[in-house]
């Protein structure tokens, strides 16, 4: 589809630009295993919509896909850290 391929040629074009502006040794892979916490990819989404509903998702329902993911995991993301932070406090008491 035609947003799948801009967005997939976009970020190949950033990507190759950032690799030559830091230079050729710049390991990609390697920075994303270290820095990445976090990630729903475009196939998690589809797998998903398959086992949920299916069928794969159109570029519309994609869209408003990622809306709905940003809204979700934003909203409350101050009581997720809050618990995270507070198990790490509570497992170095005991």
């Amino acid at each position: 589809s035609t947003y799948r391929l801009g967005y997939a040629s976009g970020f190949v074009a950033r990507l190759n630009f950032t690799i030559s502006f830091i230079g050729a040794g710049f390991d990609f892979c390697n920075w994303l295993k270290e820095h990445l916490v976090f990630a729903i990819t475009l196939d998690d989404l589809q797998s998903e919509s398959l086992e949920k509903i299916g069928r794969t998702l159109t570029d519309e329902e994609i869209h408003i896909a990622k809306k709905g993911l940003e809204f979700g995991l934003l909203t409350d993301i101050d009581t997720v850290y809050k618990t995270i932070f507070t198990e790490m406090i509570d497992n170095e008491r005991n």
